[in-house]
């Protein structure tokens, strides 16, 4: 029946840490303070205590809402912690977790729609669209055609590639709208086409004898 028994305080924690667990800003804590009364029995030999329920000593045993601070360069993985009711008095621990706000993709880590940033969070920001290995990889082709006056095929068309990929950045400097940037098309191998010898045909003669090669420096758009 002494003050420790009647009085106790529980704690709500929230840390801000990055990927690997390290801390990114000073913790949040908020304090309720809980009571309760005692009953006394001494109509026997061994007096007994029952005690009451624990209530706050003030205000309804709800926890705030606590923003997630800013922290430069880096997103939290939500933007705030809820409201939380203590039926109390039991200690709360929370974690939110800062990711790069500038989120390089890749081949190697293409995202759909709506991937989360932090996949153990399902109210973490999403990833948009156009991150696909679809959005990050091309092909350009140059198909050479062999016909007659008549536009009659010849001899079997030839058929070159060059594969082209990309790379984009997310910035989720605003996490509800996360702006996605292209890095330029790289072509994998030799950015053009190689010349192209002119078959033989018996009784024709060809309008050149060869297809020239083609370099570019960028993206080719047109390919003839």
């Amino acid at each position: 029946m002494d003050q420790d028994s009647l009085n106790r305080t529980a704690t709500e924690t929230v840390r801000y840490v990055d990927q690997n667990g390290q801390t990114v800003a000073t913790s949040s804590r908020q304090t309720i303070h809980f009571v309760r009364t005692a009953t006394v029995d001494i109509s026997t030999a061994t007096p007994t205590v029952r005690y009451g329920a624990w209530t706050p000593a003030t205000g309804d045993g709800t926890f705030a809402s606590v923003a997630s601070p800013t922290v430069k360069g880096l997103t939290p993985d939500r933007s705030a912690t809820g409201v939380m009711a203590d039926a109390g008095p039991f200690p709360i621990s929370l974690v939110v977790t800062y990711f790069p706000t500038v989120q390089n993709i890749d081949l190697t880590n293409t995202k759909t729609t709506g991937d989360l940033l932090n996949p153990d969070n399902p109210d973490s920001p999403r990833y948009p669209g156009g991150l696909t290995a679809g959005d990050l990889q091309m092909t350009a082709t140059r198909t050479v055609h062999f016909v007659d006056g008549f536009g009659r095929t010849v001899a079997p068309d030839a058929v070159e590639s060059i594969h082209y990929e990309r790379t984009a950045k997310v910035d989720f400097t605003n996490p509800d709208n996360p702006q996605v940037t292209y890095g330029a098309w790289i072509a994998v191998g030799t950015n053009g086409f190689a010349a192209v010898g002119v078959p033989t045909i018996a009784g024709m003669t060809p309008d050149r004898t060869i297809v020239e090669a083609m370099t570019f420096s960028k993206l080719p758009v047109i390919c003839p």
